[in-house]
């Protein structure tokens, strides 16, 4: 933290910065208090509140998620002991909406994040001072951050912070440092939505359209007194949405003559429309809700699709990327650590949607049948990990030329091969693959392991292929072949290990088919 309170030239710059940031016209809570605006910001930061922020890392061509690492306790479960993860993002996204500028403090503890403490936009600027970006902001006893810092009798306080102190996502912006105010932007559109407002307010009062003129003869009233006395007690008994339809009395020859509506207050519900759509485009929205215009399935898809891309999109990619500047180390971001929001989660609400992209996934060999499960919040299943086509019978792509496998190591067959026998070897050779990533994730003692266990797994192996009519020195050279495969597969760095055997084993059960020739040729 830089240091606060004794540079008075920059306290005197904060207030003068500060003193600019609110629109005369249209405040913070003023602009949540009309509609378009509240369904917009309700509606993007909504969409981020649902969206997990996960830390991962890759290693070669292995992709996980890193639940262990600090800034991922931020994102996932606390980022500060007064709100949830949904609840900071929410605020944060709202901050950067309607201010320009979503900002959090970053609370470190022997130099590891450990809270994110949001800096209020209505008292917080980011500028340029002598080369260096900082940020001011001002902050009384019942702020977070006076836990930290000593007030004394103040009762605000003003404190500086490099860049490297606070998580800061600018908006559109032309300095590169800190994003405009769409508050003072929007102001003059949102304004004349809220005079509207004001005036149907005012229209429902009257309880009639238009303007009324009361013609009255001479001498029906004795003195000005008298006449305004009784137009008091008319709106009184007529003005107000409660006496619409009311049955009044004129006396004394009085007339009341209707003033029809103008052009203008005729469309005054033509120009709200109107008002709705430049505030969508404002957000960057597509669409807004109450325009329902040339709206089809068709049209509304692809609205939801500009929704993310050119909504969302953008602002995904300005999270990630700070979170990576902030949260990690350089160390780290060269290892392969990086932040993705997975967005997948906006497709869950739309169960016939996510079912689709499963099922397409799956047949397309992208996606594992646990995988899509996962999509659920269902338990996986036995077998559920490998990628293949329920539509193909496991083996068939071997046999047909338009779908070859470059890592597949069948030979080529003449005759159909068993089917039980080729379930079950291939179930062996799972069990097989599948234990020795488990030995991976402990690089420290993994060749021991593996040799260890080598020992009874090739007399396993052995046992079942004699079962199935084979010599039991098939899997001998199996197991060697398969060590040979590993050690392979050790050159590399040990925090490599566990992606390295993944790849090696990761086409493991293609094996079938020489261990299934190998027993063909001892049964002829």
């Amino acid at each position: 933290m830089a240091a606060s309170g004794g540079i008075n030239s920059l306290v005197k710059w904060l207030r003068s910065a500060l003193a600019g940031t609110q629109s005369e016209r249209v405040t913070a809570d003023r602009a949540l208090t009309y509609p378009p605006v509240w369904h917009c910001v309700s509606k993007i930061t909504g969409a981020f509140m649902i969206m997990p922020l996960n830390v991962h890392r890759v290693v070669g061509r292995e992709k996980t998620i890193q639940d262990r690492h600090p800034a991922y306790k931020l994102m996932r479960w606390r980022p500060n002991s007064m709100q949830t993860p949904a609840q900071w993002k929410r605020q944060m996204m709202c901050h950067a909406l309607l201010w320009g500028n979503a900002r959090s403090y970053i609370r470190r503890e022997n130099g590891v994040p450990v809270e994110l403490i949001p800096l209020m936009p209505d008292r917080t600027t980011t500028e340029l001072y002598e080369g260096e970006k900082l940020t001011m902001t001002v902050i009384d006893r019942d702020s977070r951050l006076s836990l930290y810092e000593d007030m004394g009798k103040n009762p605000e306080k003003t404190l500086i912070f490099r860049d490297n102190e606070v998580w800061h996502v600018p908006g559109l912006g032309f300095d590169g440092i800190e994003g405009k105010s769409l508050i003072e932007v929007a102001s003059q559109s949102w304004g004349i939505g809220l005079d509207l407002q004001q005036h149907i307010a005012n229209q429902q009062k009257k309880g009639y359209a238009g303007g009324l003129m009361l013609e009255a003869p001479m001498g029906a009233f004795r003195n000005e007194g008298d006449a305004k006395e009784f137009l008091k007690s008319f709106r009184d008994s007529h003005e107000g949405s409660d006496n619409a339809g009311k049955i009044g009395m004129l006396r004394e020859g009085i007339k009341a003559n209707i003033l029809a509506m103008n052009n203008a207050d005729a469309q005054f519900i033509e120009q709200r429309r109107f008002q709705r759509e430049d505030a969508a485009l404002l957000f960057l929205l597509e669409g807004i809700l109450g325009d329902s215009s040339n709206a089809s399935f068709a049209s509304l898809e692809q609205r939801n699709l500009s929704y993310r891309q050119n909504c969302l999109a953008p602002w995904t990619t300005a999270w990630e990327e700070e979170s990576e500047l902030k949260l990690l180390t350089e160390s780290e971001r060269n290892r392969g650590y990086y932040f993705k929001f997975n967005d997948g989660a906006l497709l869950r609400t739309e169960k016939s949607v996510t079912m689709a992209f499963g099922s397409q996934g799956i047949a397309a060999r992208v996606l594992s049948p646990n995988e899509v499960r996962e999509l659920f919040d269902l338990n996986p299943y036995e077998g559920g990990d490998e990628y293949e086509n329920p539509a193909i019978t496991p083996g068939s792509a071997v046999d047909s030329p338009d779908q070859p496998d470059p890592e597949d190591d069948s030979p080529d067959m003449a005759e159909p091969t068993n089917r039980a026998m080729e379930l079950m070897i291939r179930n062996l050779l799972s069990v097989e693959a599948k234990r020795i990533q488990d030995y991976s994730k402990n690089p420290s003692n993994f060749i021991d392991k593996c040799e260890n266990w080598y020992q009874t797994w090739e007399r396993k192996l052995a046992d079942d292929i004699e079962t199935l009519g084979g010599d039991r020195k098939i899997a001998t050279e199996h197991c060697n072949e398969s060590k040979t495969r590993i050690l392979a597969a050790t050159d590399c760095q040990p925090e490599e290990l566990q992606s390295k055997i993944g790849q090696a084993t990761a086409n493991w059960t293609n094996r079938v088919y020489n261990l299934i020739e190998e027993i063909q040729k001892c049964l002829k």
